[in-house]
């Protein structure tokens, strides 16, 4: 694809000397098989045979390549061209990867630190859309639709408490209880532009 992630891992690695956003994507991708297992025990929102297929082979991957420095953030500025390619893409892209587990997935940090309201929700849907396509989906508007669905399982077991310490000041505590036997809680809080694992 152009870029040597041995280049970028100097502090643009998630969990390497990032911001929250960083810290936010990490997360959601060393929870993000504890998503997709919840999703299969749980009999509120139903996935295809083909969604459990392409799921599994999410899950194979995660186990293969653990670590979240497979999530890499590069800036449009510093790589022009690389998030949108003229006459192919419609829009500048929030992420890239490619049709194999063996590539990063490659976030526009410039696009997501525009974005407002940036949380797990965002990251959950589009960790499953990019590894679905390392695992060979290429239908965006599929890949979209099962994130959509990992995302609103997850949103069922998950409590958020806000405090507020003082003007602008605000402690976020998220927990996600996750629906499988021996299945361990994620406990995050967030405050004053860091996020912590406890």
């Amino acid at each position: 694809m152009g870029i040597d992630p041995t280049q970028v891992r100097s502090g643009d690695t998630v969990g390497n000397g990032g911001g929250l956003l960083e810290a936010q994507a990490s997360l959601a991708y060393l929870n993000l098989s504890k998503h997709i297992i919840s999703s299969f025990e749980q009999n509120y929102i139903s996935f295809s045979d083909l969604d459990r297929e392409v799921l599994m082979k999410i899950l194979n991957g995660l186990a293969k390549n653990p670590s979240p420095e497979k999530v890499l953030f590069l800036s449009e500025e510093d790589h022009p061209g690389f998030f949108f390619e003229a006459g192919v893409d419609p829009a500048p892209r929030v992420a890239k990867t490619g049709f194999s587990l063996d590539f990063p997935i490659f976030i526009n940090r410039d696009m997501v630190y525009k974005t407002p309201d940036m949380n797990s929700r965002f990251w959950i849907g589009l960790l499953i859309h990019e590894m679905g396509h390392q695992v060979g989906v290429r239908n965006h508007g599929y890949l979209d639709q099962l994130g959509a669905r990992i995302v609103a399982v997850s949103e069922m077991n998950r409590t958020e408490m806000s405090f507020i310490m003082a003007p602008r000041k605000a402690v976020d505590v998220s927990l996600y209880n996750h629906d499988f036997i021996d299945g361990t809680p994620d406990l995050s809080v967030s405050h004053n532009g860091h996020l912590h694992s406890v």
